[in-house]
Protein backbone atom coordinates (compact mmCIF):
# COMPACT_ATOMS: atom_id res chain seq x y z
CA UNK A 1 0.00 0.00 0.00
CA UNK A 2 2.75 2.45 0.95
CA UNK A 3 4.83 1.70 -2.14
CA UNK A 4 1.73 2.14 -4.32
CA UNK A 5 0.96 5.55 -2.77
CA UNK A 6 4.55 6.69 -3.27
CA UNK A 7 4.39 5.64 -6.93
CA UNK A 8 1.12 7.53 -7.48
CA UNK A 9 2.54 10.63 -5.78
CA UNK A 10 5.75 10.38 -7.81
CA UNK A 11 3.82 10.19 -11.08
CA UNK A 12 1.50 13.01 -10.02
CA UNK A 13 4.39 15.32 -9.11
CA UNK A 14 6.13 14.55 -12.41
CA UNK A 15 2.95 15.40 -14.31
CA UNK A 16 2.34 18.61 -12.35
CA UNK A 17 5.99 19.62 -12.81
CA UNK A 18 5.72 19.09 -16.56
CA UNK A 19 2.46 21.05 -16.73
CA UNK A 20 3.78 24.13 -14.95
CA UNK A 21 7.34 24.10 -16.28
CA UNK A 22 6.39 22.64 -19.67
CA UNK A 23 9.37 20.34 -19.21
CA UNK A 24 9.03 16.94 -20.87
CA UNK A 25 12.12 15.62 -19.06
CA UNK A 26 9.92 15.37 -15.97
CA UNK A 27 7.94 12.71 -17.83
CA UNK A 28 10.94 10.46 -18.54
CA UNK A 29 9.51 7.79 -16.26
CA UNK A 30 6.28 7.68 -18.25
CA UNK A 31 5.60 6.51 -21.80
CA UNK A 32 6.61 8.61 -24.80
CA UNK A 33 2.96 8.87 -25.83
CA UNK A 34 2.09 10.66 -22.59
CA UNK A 35 5.14 12.90 -22.95
CA UNK A 36 3.98 13.88 -26.45
CA UNK A 37 0.34 14.34 -25.48
CA UNK A 38 -1.32 17.71 -25.05
CA UNK A 39 -1.25 19.78 -21.89
CA UNK A 40 -4.97 19.14 -21.32
CA UNK A 41 -4.49 15.37 -21.26
CA UNK A 42 -1.70 15.72 -18.70
CA UNK A 43 -3.93 17.93 -16.53
CA UNK A 44 -6.73 15.35 -16.83
CA UNK A 45 -4.41 12.51 -15.78
CA UNK A 46 -3.16 14.53 -12.79
CA UNK A 47 -6.75 15.22 -11.70
CA UNK A 48 -7.69 11.54 -12.00
CA UNK A 49 -4.65 10.46 -9.97
CA UNK A 50 -5.46 13.04 -7.30
CA UNK A 51 -9.05 11.79 -7.16
CA UNK A 52 -7.92 8.16 -6.84
CA UNK A 53 -5.56 9.10 -4.02
CA UNK A 54 -8.35 10.91 -2.16
CA UNK A 55 -10.71 7.96 -2.57
CA UNK A 56 -8.02 5.63 -1.15
CA UNK A 57 -7.78 7.67 2.03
Amino acid sequence: MLIEDKTINSIRYKLIDSIFRNNNRALDGLSKKVARSSKLLRIYIAIVLSFLTLVKQ
